[in-house]
C-alpha cells in the first residue's frame, strides 16, 4: 500500500494564497494538530518508509509523523508542488481577474499550458510520475506531498486526462490509498478524512 497525504494547514491555505514552491510556508496550529492526529492514526499502521517533498509545509508534516512511527524522512524534490511562476502570492479568486487570457489557456488546454515565470504542467507531471514508477511496489510506504502530485498519480494511475484531475478535490491532512494488484496500480481510497481538531 502507499499511502498519499496531503500536508497539513498552512495560514496561506485559510486564506486561499498560491502557495506553489514556496518554502518558507510553515503548517500553522491547526496543521500540526491535523499532524499530530494524523501520526496516531499510522502509529498502529505498518509503514516501511516515509518520503516527503522537500518543502517546509510537507516536510514539517512528515517528520510529525515520523517520530511516532521512528523512521526518518526521506525528501524528493520531485514529490514539491507544482512551480505557479507568478500566479504564487495571489489568491486563487484574483488569479482569473489578473491573469485573464493565461487563465483561459489554463482551463482550455491546461495538457499544453506553462505558468508565467514557472513550470508547464507537461514538465510537472512527468517530474512527478517519473519518480513515481521508481516506488517500490511491495512495500508500504507513506508519501507527504500536496495536492497536485497527488492528482497527478491519480492521473497516471487512471489514465486521466488533466482538466479531469482538478475535479479531485484533496484536503489538508487526508489520506489517500493506493495499492499494486495484478501487475497494475489501482486506488482504493480518496481524501478520507481522519478526525480533525474543531
Amino acid at each position: 500500500m502507499v499511502y498519499l497525504v496531503r500536508h497539513g494547514e498552512t495560514d496561506w491555505n485559510v486564506q486561499r494564497i498560491i502557495q506553489g514552491k514556496r518554502n518558507d510556508i510553515p503548517l500553522n496550529r491547526k496543521g500540526r494538530s491535523q499532524a499530530n492526529k494524523l501520526a496516531l492514526y499510522f502509529k498502529m499502521r505498518h509503514i516501511d518508509s516515509i518520503i516527503s517533498s522537500l518543502l517546509k509545509r510537507s516536510l514539517q508534516t512528515a517528520e510529525i509523523i515520523a517520530k511516532v512511527k521512528n523512521l526518518s524522512v526521506v525528501t524528493r524534490e520531485e514529490l514539491s508542488e507544482v512551480d505557479y511562476g507568478e500566479w504564487g502570492g495571489n489568491k486563487s479568486n484574483e488569479v482569473p481577474v489578473k491573469f485573464s487570457e493565461q487563465w483561459k489557456k489554463f482551463t482550455t488546454n491546461p495538457e499544453l499550458f506553462t505558468f508565467p515565470g514557472g513550470e508547464s504542467l507537461r514538465a510537472f507531471y512527468e517530474r512527478v510520475t517519473n519518480y513515481f514508477k521508481m516506488i517500490p511496489t511491495n512495500e508500504d510506504i507513506l508519501i507527504v506531498t500536496h495536492v497536485n502530485p497527488i492528482r497527478m498519480i491519480i492521473k497516471y494511475i487512471l489514465n486521466a486526462e488533466f482538466k479531469s484531475v482538478y475535479n479531485i478535490h484533496i484536503e489538508n491532512c487526508t489520506v489517500s490509498g493506493i495499492n499494486y494488484k495484478k501487475d497494475k496500480w489501482e486506488v482504493d481510497f480518496l481524501n478520507c478524512r481522519i478526525q480533525q481538531p474543531k
